[in-house]
Parts: structure tokens; C-alpha cells; sequence
């Protein structure tokens, strides 16, 4: 898999008639050869390159929206920044770590798991009651693990979530960490912000839970503040 600097996003090989079938504009993966068209699904069961699909066509329509629109300009820019920002991110190498067998997680939870750390920026999505705080305790704990508590970030975009989701984190014996607000994160004062894209925040694995309550501008935000090589694992309900 390649990456278009220009464009930045991720890119496939390009079509080749010797190679690709012909009548059709194919795109072919360079690592495990799924063939698809333009806005297409892959025709062979690759998720990673679904994912890639998926994120491709959702970048691109917010690149493609015009500079103004109902919400004014600005939208429209955090729009195409966090879009660039989101892609940049999911292109780079995918280290989080592995979750151990003997975490008690169930099969489905551990096949949602593996979709959700397919990339580096994942979605871990799930209704009331399937186990996405224990899901995401468990990554937590795989993480500590492997860089310690002051290379992840916990927060959320208001404070009586953080508070929630640190009360999970002790039920669920991870009394090291505490769940912060996205702005707190970020060190936003009324100064202004603390860390921004050309002063990023240190960690490398960071989970936002109840990410369907941020906004464009504060999501933007929180990935221009993010370091060439962080994670990002959105956690939030399936219907949001």
C-alpha cells in the first residue's frame, strides 16, 4: 500500500491492463491483491482493505465539500483538516499491542477488538450492555504493559464522562489512569491551547470515550494535537 503525499491519503496501486481486468478502472492492493473499482468494495474478504474503502470515501467526500456551507467556513476547514488528519494517521505503521487470551473477553468481543485495531485510528463501537468499557480496559491494561501509564491518554469531551469512565477504569483494576476532558487533555486555557500540531501531546495510544458528544472543531482539534505515529481508539454507541 502506498501514500499520496500530495493528495494525503492512502492510495492503491494503479490499474495496469496486463495485470488488472480489462474494461474496468481497478485498483489492486500491493500487499494481498484485492482488486476494486473506484467507490467500490474489494471483491476478495480482505477487511483491511474494506476499512481503507470506507475511510477513502468518507475523506473524500469532506474534501471534496465546498469551502462554505451551512455551518460557515470553518466547519467546512475543521471538516477537511480532520479528514487529512484521520488518513494521515491511519497510514502510519499499526502498533497496538496484542490483548492476551486470558483477558475474559468473549469471542465477539475479541473479534470487535481485532476490527477495532485494524489501524491505527480505530472505532470501537457497541450498544449499552456488550462489554465496550471492558473491551477498552483491556486494550488500556495491553497498553500499560507495553509503554506504561504516561504514554496513554484517557479523556472525553465533558467532565461528567471522564468521571465515568475513570470510575470504569477502577472497576476494572486500572487505578493508574485518569480519565481527563479532551480540553483538559490539550491544556486549553485562557491563554489558549497548550498543544496544537506543532506542539503535540506526548502519548501514543489515546482513547476517547463517548466520542459521538465531540464536535467537528473540538475532534479537529484533538488530532492536530496528536504526534506522527499516535493511536487513537474512538470509542462510542452504535447509533451516535
Amino acid at each position: 500500500m502506498t501514500y499520496d503525499v500530495a493528495r494525503r491519503i492512502p492510495t492503491m496501486r494503479k490499474y495496469h491492463p496486463d495485470r488488472d481486468r480489462p474494461g474496468r478502472n481497478f485498483s489492486t492492493c500491493d500487499s494481498c491483491g484485492c482488486h476494486w473499482g473506484n467507490g467500490s468494495e474489494p471483491e476478495t474478504e480482505c477487511e483491511e482493505c474494506r476499512d481503507v474503502v470506507r475511510l477513502r470515501t468518507i475523506a473524500l467526500r469532506l474534501l471534496s465539500a465546498p469551502l462554505t456551507d451551512l455551518y460557515g467556513p470553518r466547519f467546512s476547514v475543521c471538516s477537511r483538516t480532520l479528514a487529512e488528519r484521520l488518513l494521515s494517521l491511519s497510514a502510519g505503521p499499526n502498533a497496538w499491542p496484542a490483548i492476551p487470551d486470558d483477558a475474559g473477553l468473549t469471542d465477539h468481543q475479541k473479534t470487535e477488538i481485532t476490527k477495532s485495531l485494524s489501524k491505527p485510528v480505530g472505532l470501537l463501537l457497541g450498544t449499552p450492555g456488550t462489554g465496550k468499557t471492558f473491551s477498552a480496559a483491556a486494550i488500556i491494561r495491553a497498553a500499560i504493559e507495553q509503554v506504561g501509564t504516561d504514554m496513554i491518554a484517557v479523556c472525553a469531551p465533558t467532565g461528567k464522562a471522564a468521571v465515568r469512565i475513570t470510575a470504569a477504569l477502577v472497576a476494572n483494576k486500572i487505578t493508574s489512569l485518569t480519565a481527563t476532558t479532551i480540553h483538559s487533555l490539550l491544556k486549553f486555557s485562557q491563554a489558549g491551547w497548550g498543544y496544537g500540531a506543532h506542539n503535540p501531546i506526548p502519548q501514543k495510544y489515546i482513547f476517547v470515550d463517548e466520542s459521538s458528544m465531540a464536535d467537528v472543531q473540538l475532534a479537529c482539534r484533538l488530532v492536530e494535537s496528536c504526534a506522527v505515529g499516535a493511536h487513537i481508539l474512538w470509542i462510542r454507541w452504535t447509533a451516535h
